[in-house]
């Protein structure tokens, strides 16, 4: 049976773009290196998660272009994590909107669409980060098939303050077969309040395997702002299926994964979608 190879990067997420496209082409390489399809990384891991990030909009968009190239001559799908702003249509360049993204791109090179965040946390709406309530799957393409993914950014899986918009089930229904979660929460806080949040997460993340989706998760290694740390990630990095981990990585420092999802449990005919 044929399988397709979906991977996930645990790597630090930091302010300097620079810093970040070198961390970047190295879990690239890797994902080449091993033959991966598509590579997720964690939320805003090309930006970094910070205030600061829309004051060089040239950098951020060079350094999404060299990424873009970067991946392509490696023949690497990516589930790209990025804070970014969108403009409007022709005529509306002039409006800006901040957004929290996933941005996906096929092994070519090919743009194919973006998530954008919906439950936003303190820090998004400190640095100006809209809310989107637009949600559309992504198409990815496999062997002449397509595979209908959900991709969902941090809280949106699991909530803030216990509010759960319940998009997985809303992708689920819209007829997706895997779940993409790029995140980078809170941690460190206290070690109480850490143990409370790991348990809701995990929870979260398990349940939703269990009733809904497959999910692959890939989390910021460091802290929300960028400060090495090497102590637990908010989140596990890896992939659930049926409420189990099948691949899990050690929740401190940087690490790889991937897994061998069967072609036939993911992908739909071509016709469906066009």
């Amino acid at each position: 049976m044929s399988t397709i190879r979906f991977a996930g990067a645990q790597i630090p997420c930091t302010p300097y773009i620079n810093k970040n496209i070198v961390t970047l082409k190295t879990a690239i390489d890797w994902a080449a290196d091993n033959k991966v399809d598509y590579l997720v990384t964690p939320e805003a891991s090309l930006s970094g998660y910070t205030v600061e990030f829309a004051n060089n909009l040239e950098c951020l968009q060079s350094a999404l272009r060299e990424i873009e190239s970067y991946a392509a001559e490696k023949n690497v799908g990516l589930c790209l994590g990025t804070l970014w702003v969108e403009h409007g249509p022709p005529g509306t360049e002039h409006v800006s909107v901040k957004r929290n993204q996933i941005r996906y791109y096929a092994p070519d090179g090919t743009y194919l669409g973006a998530t954008n965040k919906t439950v936003l946390s303190p820090l998004d709406l400190e640095i100006g980060i809209e809310h989107s309530n637009i949600h559309t799957g992504i198409i990815l393409s496999y062997n002449d098939k397509v595979i209908p993914i959900a991709g969902i950014i941090c809280a949106d899986l699991y909530g803030y303050h216990g509010y759960n918009g319940g998009l997985p089930e809303e992708f689920f229904k819209m007829g997706a077969t895997l779940l993409i979660h790029s995140t980078n929460a809170e941690r460190g806080i206290d070690e109480f309040r850490d143990e409370i949040d790991n348990m809701w997460i995990e929870s979260n993340l398990r349940r939703v395997s269990y009733m809904l989706l497959p999910v692959i998760v890939a989390d910021n290694c460091y802290m929300m702002d960028g400060t090495e740390y090497h102590n637990q990630t908010s989140s596990q990095s890896g992939v659930t299926i049926k409420g189990e981990w099948v691949v899990k990585v050690p929740r401190t420092n940087t690490h790889y994964f991937y897994y061998d999802f069967n072609e036939d449990d993911l992908t739909q005919p071509i016709e469906r979608y066009k």
